[in-house]
């Protein structure tokens, strides 16, 4: 994944602005749920991130998003038996 240092700027600074702690992983996955134009499980995330070359395990990807929903900035959705 090429990150824009504009873009990588943006989520930095909103991540802040949430009082979450910056790490790489978490700009990862915020930049590709951003990309997306659906929901996504975390396996899709995983899927994409290891097709850009980038190997975070399920349990990052997992309490990221656990970060990002208590924040505000993803929403869980149940679909047919998976989460979102």
């Amino acid at each position: 994944m090429t990150i824009n240092l504009n873009d990588t700027n943006a989520i930095r600074d909103l991540l802040k602005h949430k009082h979450i702690k910056v790490t790489l992983p978490r700009l990862m996955i915020y930049k590709v749920m951003q990309q997306s134009s659906h929901a996504m499980t975390a396996y899709e995330i995983e899927d994409i991130l290891l097709q850009q070359n980038h190997r975070l395990n399920l349990v990052t990807i997992y309490s990221t998003l656990k970060i990002y929903q208590n924040s505000g900035l993803a929403q869980r959705y149940k679909i047919n038996t998976e989460q979102a």
